[in-house]
């Protein structure tokens, strides 16, 4: 009977490290097994990449140094992940928000590549541009029924060459801007608060979950230019500054950061 306990467990864990598990799970001590310690993390939508890396830390998996450094230098050998010398985190928007069982004091490469094919598998045929809109939808709102028509709002700014003056990108720029691991030379804001800089900001930032991706790949078919969050709990959407100033002045502006 103990042999067969045994079996069955060393099974079951040995699954569960095949696979990556659903989303929801707070990070949980799961036992250990001769081989050392296990843990489950989860890394939920709109987590940045430092977010993650601390996550990872705090659970005793990597440290948030070892991880940074192998995502700068890491190459997929199934699809590719631009170098862009200005972007702040080179896999940020790469994480894939999913749980996942790792060992503690796993290595870094290995943590990251099992996290990168779950990537690839949810979102790998997105382009550069469509990663970093679906991080903007993914921090815009909280509502995955919105997240569509959001992203059609989106589009349609960049479409007529409107900057797309988002608080989240301001805010994003201010965090990296602190970071322990990036130089503090750089001039994040010009490179991602999109009330200065036209276009999309120079990369993803944050990780966009499920609905945010599909968001992006089918966006809604609207001629709105100009959203916010009411303190009605509901966004609300307008085709000219005019209405835009009207209804924030109607239902109020809620911050969503």
């Amino acid at each position: 009977m103990k042999h067969h306990t045994l079996f069955f467990r060393i099974l079951s864990l040995g699954i569960c490290l095949s696979v990556v598990l659903f989303s929801g799970c707070q990070a949980e001590d799961v036992g250990s097994s001769s081989s050392g310690n296990y843990v489950q993390v989860t890394i939920p939508p709109g987590n940045t990449f430092e977010q993650t890396a601390e996550l990872l830390d705090e659970n005793g998996i990597c440290s948030k140094e070892e991880f940074y450094t192998v995502c700068e230098f890491y190459e997929p050998q199934t699809f590719t992940i631009p170098d862009d010398p200005k972007c702040a985190f080179r896999m940020e928007g790469y994480l894939f928000p999913s749980s996942y069982l790792f060992q503690k004091g796993e290595n870094a490469e290995v943590v990251l590549t099992r996290i990168l094919k779950a990537f690839e598998t949810n979102a790998g045929d997105l382009s550069e541009d469509e990663l970093t809109l679906a991080s903007l939808v993914q921090k815009e709102t909280k509502i995955s029924d919105e997240m569509q028509m959001i992203a059609g709002t989106l589009q349609n700014r960049l479409d007529s060459g409107m900057r797309l003056q988002l608080d989240s990108t301001r805010v994003y720029a201010d965090l990296i801007s602190q970071s322990s691991l990036l130089p503090q030379s750089e001039d994040y804001q010009a490179y991602y608060n999109t009330n200065r800089k036209k276009g999309l900001p120079q990369g993803p930032i944050c990780s966009p979950g499920v609905a945010a991706i599909d968001a992006v790949r089918n966006p809604a078919g609207t001629d709105a230019l100009y959203f916010f969050f009411g303190n009605d709990g509901k966004s609300h959407y307008s085709h000219t500054f005019e209405e835009h100033l009207k209804a924030m002045e109607k239902y109020g502006v809620q911050s969503l950061l």
